[in-house]
C-alpha cells in the first residue's frame, strides 16, 4: 500500500477495513465488459487480464500483478458500462471494496486525499508511456520495453496475449522473438 505514498498507520487500518476478502479461481471473469463497476480491488496475489471483445476476438489492454489496486476507473467514475474485462488468469485473492466507501475515507484527510492524488498520477503516467509507444515505438521497440521493464507479463501469459497488449499479431511477435534470438 506504500507504493504510491506512506499513509499514517492508523489511515491504512481504516482503508483496510473498508475491503473484504476474496479467493478467485483461475479463467473466471470478475469484471465483464458491460457491466456496471461500483468496487476498488486489490490484488494480494496472483495476476490478471483486461481484455476488451472486438468482434469475437479478445483484445488484451492490460496486465495486473499483485500486489495492485484496480478498477474499471473509467466505467467506476463516469457510471457508465465497463469498457474491459478482467480474467483472473491464476487462482488470486484480493480485496473488494465499495467505491462510494472509497471516495469519502479519501477525502476525509488531506493525507488520505494525497494518497489518492498520487495513485491516479501513477495510472496516468503509466498510459501516458503506454500511448505514446504504441504511437512512436515499433513493435520492436515496445516488445523489448516491456521486456525490461514488466519482465512477468512475457515469464508467466501466452504469447498470443503479450501480441495483443503490444498492439502486433501473435505471428509477428513471433518472427521478433526470432530475430532476437539469432541476433544474441
Amino acid at each position: 500500500m506504500d507504493h504510491f505514498y506512506v499513509l499514517p498507520e492508523e489511515d491504512k487500518k481504516q482503508l483496510a477495513a473498508l475491503f473484504t476478502e476474496s479467493f478467485i479461481r483461475k479463467k473466471n471473469l470478475l469484471i465483464r465488459e458491460g457491466d456496471l463497476v461500483d468496487k476498488l480491488y486489490f490484488l494480494e496475489s496472483g495476476h490478471l487480464r483486461g481484455f476488451q471483445n472486438r468482434d469475437g476476438e479478445e483484445i488484451t489492454v492490460s496486465f495486473i500483478f499483485a500486489p495492485a489496486f484496480f478498477t474499471d476507473l473509467i466505467a467506476l467514475r463516469q457510471k457508465t458500462p465497463a469498457l474491459v474485462s478482467f480474467q483472473v488468469m491464476e487462482d488470486s485473492r484480493l480485496f473488494a471494496a465499495p467505491f462510494d466507501a472509497i471516495d469519502k475515507f479519501m477525502l476525509s484527510k488531506p493525507t488520505n486525499s494525497l494518497y489518492y492524488l498520487r495513485f491516479l498520477e501513477s495510472l496516468n503516467a503509466f498510459y501516458i508511456k503506454r500511448t505514446f509507444s504504441l504511437i512512436c515505438d515499433s513493435p520492436e521497440e515496445r516488445y523489448l520495453k516491456l521486456l525490461q521493464e514488466r519482465p512477468k507479463v512475457i515469464e508467466k501469459l501466452p504469447l498470443r496475449y503479450i501480441a495483443h497488449y503490444l498492439g502486433i499479431k501473435p505471428e509477428t511477435l513471433s518472427r521478433i522473438r526470432r530475430r532476437l534470438k539469432e541476433s544474441s
